[in-house]
């Protein structure tokens, strides 16, 4: 357990990178038959462990999800990862996704870096 917290810990310590340029699609993969989520799906900000984007659906805390990363040009990641937060605002839900924690570092320090150039 302790590992478990002091991981948690250190995520918040990475840089969180202002993300309004990315585009997101998002799906959750609990059950086969959903579909990626239309409408508005704003990107707020993202770090090298997860995502925060507002959305007018409502996912569950704890959903498994499925997303495309993208910007207007290219698709720069496809990545799983879990709803670990869910506000409610005015219009719709502010969702902090963390992604999948079977990702090694190399991969998060290669879309860290890919997605970073991008927004800067």
């Amino acid at each position: 357990m302790t590992q478990q917290t002091s991981d948690i810990d250190e995520r918040r310590h990475y840089y969180r990178y202002p993300a309004s340029e990315l585009k997101v699609l998002i799906k959750s993969v609990r059950r086969e038959d959903s579909s990626w989520v239309k409408g508005m799906i704003k990107s707020v900000d993202f770090s090298r462990y997860g995502i925060g984007m507002e959305t007018e659906h409502c996912f569950s805390i704890g959903d498994h999800v499925s997303l495309v990363i993208r910007t207007d040009d290219s698709t720069l990641t496809e990545i799983t990862g879990i709803i670990c937060n869910r506000t409610k605002l005015d219009q719709g839900f502010r969702c902090g996704i963390r992604f999948h924690l079977g990702i090694k570092d190399d991969e998060l320090d290669l879309l860290e870096e890919h997605i970073s150039a991008v927004i800067h």
